[in-house]
């Protein structure tokens, strides 16, 4: 089971690792909109695996998913780029979370990662850890640069084109810092994470206005350059376009995945994001840039892989030098070198397959189990579905539209769920099937199960 909260983010990698499973002799697997995956997992349809992009704390999920004939397993979405402050404060998970034993597999980034793991989580029993990178750095190597091509619906920029993206959803998100925290209250590390998103919001604020000036200025003094400023997938986008109004070579876009754009880009410009070991990966050119930024806040791998800017003056010289010389890395053969350890100090899958170790594992895993007869946890919730729909179907029409809007038009956290995840049409998962299948030699054929509203069931072809 794959649920999926960030399209743009998680679908290529775990629509790859489903299909490597696979491969590997496992039967198929469900993958799409978060909320409808749970529901198919508590159908009482399976026995299971599914996958958390977060740790948990709330027992209740996991014993429902152990009665419904699961198991969890954590593969965390943003498990290993951390900044000095994340590492002391905001540490996904937590410290001393003693539910990290429910999970029967925890694939972590790197060795270096889980060892930071086990310094905030004490746990006596390691047999469930394995170090599997993760597999969007799959993704991000040459060989899959063709796959990016094949499904790819952005229309690129004929000219010349450099890739911005931001990183300050701690500010231009669509909750506001009160809204946040109140989502952590009961948290038994709020407050510190509250001392941390205080001081967070005011480097994100002072990031975007860097940010938004710069692309200005770059956009007057290169005239034939396009520049594809692209917001993170948590942020908004309304204050970018208001801001670059009227500049007609300054595009702001989240169509799309980051990969599909670095593909053809001259070079990243980016204030700490992971997109940039992406970028190395690939063999571009990520160049950080952030003036007057507090290292607390930076993650640290971002920023020490890519080429320094401080000032609009630094990146002039850099994108100079990439215009006279676009076939050379601005990077020497002992700097990166030198880059691919760093990376691998955090990515362990630079120079191995992530889906593959990781679909090895769950093959074990499945060998290990002994699931539950599956129980269908829908039955009343249903019932309590249907209950609600009749009592709200005696309600006047006008009154019915008007709390739809309160609950829904003005909810800024459902605004960000579905900005996360648009929609997942079938015709796009065949096509992204299609294109692993001309990238991968002797891929099997796979068919594909609509079963509800952006979620499928894929599994071989007999």
């Amino acid at each position: 089971m794959f649920p999926v909260e960030t399209l743009a983010r998680e679908l290529d990698a775990k629509l790859y690792l489903g299909i490597r499973c696979i491969e590997k002799g496992l039967g198929g697997f469900v993958l799409g909109r978060k909320s409808s995956v749970v529901s198919e997992a508590f159908s009482g349809k399976y026995n299971y695996i599914i996958f958390d992009k977060g740790i948990s704390r709330d027992i209740d999920r996991f014993n429902a998913i152990k009665r419904s004939g699961g198991v969890s397993v954590l593969l965390d979405e943003e498990g290993g780029v951390y900044s000095e402050g994340g590492v002391e404060y905001g540490l996904r998970g937590g410290t001393s979370n003693v539910l990290l034993s429910e999970y029967k597999r925890i694939f972590y980034w790197s060795e270096e990662i889980k060892t930071m793991f086990l310094s905030k989580n004490k746990i006596n029993d390691n047999s469930s850890f394995c170090v599997s990178g993760h597999p969007r750095f799959d993704l991000s190597k040459k060989k899959f640069n063709e796959y990016f091509n094949l499904v790819s619906k952005i229309t690129k920029p004929k000219k010349t084109y450099i890739q911005i993206n931001t990183l300050f959803a701690g500010y231009n998100g669509f909750l506001t810092l009160e809204e946040e925290l109140a989502l952590l209250k009961g948290h038994p590390d709020y407050e510190k994470f509250e001392i941390f998103y205080h001081k967070a919001w005011d480097e994100n604020k002072k990031g975007l206005s860097h940010y938004i000036d710069m692309a200005i200025a770059l956009a007057k003094k290169f005239p034939e350059i396009i520049f594809i400023f692209r917001p993170h997938p948590g942020e908004t986008i309304d204050v970018y376009l208001s801001a670059f109004d009227g500049i007609d070579n300054i595009v702001v876009s989240k169509e799309g995945s980051s990969k599909e754009w670095e593909a053809d880009a001259l070079l990243l410009i980016h204030p700490g994001c992971t997109t940039s070991i992406e970028a190395m990966i690939n063999g571009k050119d990520p160049i950080f840039y952030f003036p007057d930024n507090d290292p607390y806040f930076i993650p640290t791998i971002p920023r020490d892989i890519s080429k320094k800017a401080n000032t609009v003056d630094d990146l002039e010289s850099l994108i100079k030098r990439k215009q006279e010389f676009p076939d050379c890395s601005l990077f020497s053969d002992e700097e990166l070198a030198e880059n691919k350890k760093m990376i691998s100090t955090i990515i362990a899958n630079v120079d191995f397959d992530s889906a593959d170790r990781i679909a090895d594992e769950l093959c074990l895993l499945v060998g290990q189990t002994v699931f539950n007869d599956p129980e269908n946890l829908l039955i009343a919730k249903s019932f309590l579905k249907v209950l609600k729909e009749r009592i709200f179907s005696v309600i006047p029409d006008n009154f019915r539209k008007y709390v739809k809007t309160i609950t829904q038009k003005n909810n800024m956290e459902y605004l960000r769920y579905m900005d996360k995840f648009p929609k997942l049409p079938i015709i796009e998962v065949q096509k992204r099937i299609e294109a692993f299948s001309a990238v991968i030699p002797g891929m099997s054929e796979m068919k594909i199960v609509e079963l509800s509203k952006d979620t499928f069931y894929i599994t071989k072809c007999n």
